[in-house]
């Protein structure tokens, strides 16, 4: 190239006008593509008006403010129009919203955060009413709660920190003592012959009366 009086320099492009490309750009007549609503089914073509609009963005045209051309239509039939109002945020916004105004209530993203914060508490509540259970039945202190609640914290069960306490044992065994008392009743009401036989036993200062069926 040192002998070279005029020589392109490597890995540089010239500028090059495709006049033909652009004559035919500008005098094309476009057509709008109903192939466009396979991939954008929002997508709305007015025949009478020959523009094409967003069924999204216009039912939402009071509350979104925006001024996209898809909005009040356009005959400016390019793809490219359709994807840049697909991608702009203002579509995007609307969509969810609609998205979240046709969803019913219980499958709602809040319904869903609601219901897992339920199953959570009740999961709890369940681990709380076994250790109370257990306590009632070993016959043990209910000062004993609060470590066995400790003891399914250490474990991963995550009973929480409220309802730890003794008198909250003694409101759970409570409780299950009174689901057991109406099954018992609902049994006996139901039964036709019944057998009782009762005897008494004494243990220090306290006695229990025992039955046997």
């Amino acid at each position: 190239m040192a002998f070279l009086k005029h020589f392109a320099k490597p890995g540089v492009k010239r500028k090059v006008l495709d006049l033909q490309s652009q004559e035919y750009e500008r005098k094309r007549i476009r057509k709008f593509q109903s192939s466009w609503q396979h991939s954008f089914s929002w997508l709305v073509y007015d025949t009478e008006a020959n523009t094409m609009h967003c069924k999204i963005c216009r039912s939402l045209k009071n509350d979104s403010g925006g001024d996209s051309p898809l909005i009040a239509g356009t005959s400016n039939f390019k793809i490219d129009v359709v994807r840049l109002h697909a991608a702009c945020k203002q579509h995007q916004r609307n969509s969810e919203l609609i998205a979240a105004k046709s969803t019913p209530i219980s499958q709602s993203v809040a319904a869903d955060c609601l219901g897992k914060l339920k199953r959570a508490e009740y999961t709890r509540l369940v681990s709380k009413f076994r250790s109370a259970h257990a306590i009632a039945k070993h016959h043990l202190s209910f000062n004993l709660f609060k470590t066995f609640c400790k003891l399914d914290t250490a474990k991963g069960l995550g009973v929480g920190t409220s309802h730890t306490t003794d008198k909250s044992a003694a409101q759970f065994v409570s409780a299950i003592a009174n689901v057991e008392r109406r099954r018992v009743i609902q049994k006996i009401e139901s039964c036709k012959f019944l057998s009782l036989t009762m005897d008494v036993i004494f243990w220090g200062v306290c006695h229990f009366m025992c039955f046997f069926t």
